[in-house]
């Protein structure tokens, strides 16, 4: 009678384990990153309150209402004597403080002769760490263009990004075109990011939208970057979202990546999130990688591997992913039938 009673309360105690692990384990629920409005369907509502300009994103109803792709409804900016602006902050559709991608709900700036010093604000107003692991930017301009940023912390203290160095430098055309980055170090000299490069530089079309870029190190040669490439065309659509990459070898000519693909074609939401990206050789062939995939879409944080036709695959990686639970639930099961089977059929002896 206790064996049997010691075997229910161990069956009901696995069975409660398998519950609160796939209840810890399940998904996050996914965002629906196509409903609402964009801002292009919208129009601008733009009033005035002493020195703050409200501006706003209104529906045809006249209703105020989140911009998808903008990722809020209004932003108010507070001007000083000069009519610069000194603050603003990111509302939604109810009037409540937003945040925005960098885990910020607004930004301050302060002016000096040479720099501006921006700071990122929380929904109180205060200093707050980006995710990108700053919350300050100390800005130097020349000829009122930005030269310099530098990375500092809420103690006003140099710090790298999440790339790895402490600042930017930008270079420029005759035209006025920002045509090159440079990663600096905390003294202002060149270094290689975590990307494994030193610099870009931009190719612009004659509307001055980027097209294409190539990565240099310290000494300004050819750098391979992330992917092994050297550099990138670009293709946009016509919300003018990158909708092909063609990875370039040191001479500017395709060339496959690590990965063994040399072209990627992606996909977006409403809401400027990408969908899904598929691979391709150079001459635009579908391109199977190591696991057999032929592209990926985002579902949550998760990727799911997709076949040559652009549907998702039915393989052990696709059900791990976007069921991590299922790890448990398999080592639940294999526990419950040792309890409940006798010890001669045990899977475990």
């Amino acid at each position: 009678m206790s064996a049997n009673l010691k075997r229910g309360n161990g069956i009901l105690l696995a069975a409660l384990v398998v519950f609160l692990s796939i209840f810890a384990m399940l998904p996050d629920a996914d965002v629906d990153h196509d409903a609402g409005c964009i801002s292009s369907e919208l129009t601008i509502r733009e009033t005035l309150d002493g020195g703050m300009t409200r501006t706003s994103y209104v529906n045809p109803e006249g209703l105020i209402t989140d911009a998808i792709d903008m990722g809020y409804a209004t932003v108010c900016r507070m001007q000083d004597e000069n009519g610069r602006v000194v603050e603003e902050r990111y509302l939604d559709a109810n009037g409540d403080p937003v945040t925005r991608n960098g885990h910020y709900c607004g930004v301050s700036y302060e002016y000096n002769e040479t720099s501006t010093v921006i700071t990122y604000l929380d929904a109180e107003e205060n200093p707050i760490k980006r995710s990108d692991g700053y919350a300050i930017i100390v800005r130097t301009l020349v000829d009122g263009k930005p030269s310099d940023d530098f990375y500092y912390d809420l103690d006003g203290q140099q710090v790298p990004c999440l790339g790895g160095y402490y600042g930017i430098h930008r270079e420029y055309s005759i035209a006025g075109r920002n045509i090159s980055l440079t990663f600096l170090d905390k003294n202002g000299c060149a270094m290689c990011s975590s990307s494994g490069c030193a610099g870009v530089t931009y190719q612009c079309d004659i509307d001055g939208i980027v097209v294409g870029e190539q990565y240099f190190d310290t000494e300004g040669n050819p750098a391979r970057s992330l992917l092994g490439q050297y550099g990138e065309l670009y293709q946009r659509n016509e919300q003018g979202y990158i909708g092909q990459i063609t990875y370039l070898d040191a001479d500017g000519n395709p060339a496959p990546t690590n990965a063994g693909y040399t072209i990627l074609k992606r996909t977006y939401h409403r809401d400027g999130t990408a969908d899904t990206d598929m691979y391709f050789d150079a001459d635009g062939n579908p391109k199977a990688l190591s696991k057999g995939q032929y592209g990926i879409k985002r579902s949550g944080k998760v990727n799911l591997l997709l076949d040559g036709n652009g549907n998702i695959m039915l393989c052990v990686d696709n059900l791990l992913n976007g069921f991590p639970c299922m790890v448990v639930v398999f080592g639940c099961v294999v526990c419950l039938l040792m309890i409940v089977l006798p010890k001669s059929l045990s899977v475990v002896s």
